[in-house]
């Protein structure tokens, strides 16, 4: 099992934040993994998971500013480095 843990927050102060984690690996692309719930200050995600196959899956975090809870268009405001993982 694998878990990966991500955590963001950005200085605009009192605004919503989401953080989602990103996955790329094993010729699908890249894709959302999972989301934090929106939050002002600092957002916290964490991915739990197996995986069947071996080989190299890349993670990055990506933190988002939003409106409202229900935000259907966030704005990008940063992505963190890749950082690839070794699935045995």
């Amino acid at each position: 099992m694998t878990r990966t843990k991500a955590h963001g927050d950005d200085d605009t102060a009192g605004n919503l934040h989401q953080l989602c984690l990103e996955e790329n690996g094993f010729g699908q692309g890249r894709h959302q993994e999972t989301c934090s719930t929106p939050a002002k200050g600092d957002a916290r995600v964490t991915a739990q998971g197996t995986s069947a196959r071996r080989g190299n899956l890349r993670f990055r975090a990506v933190l988002y500013g939003l409106t409202s809870k229900h935000d259907q268009k966030p704005v990008r405001l940063a992505a963190s480095e890749v950082v690839t993982v070794r699935v045995r």
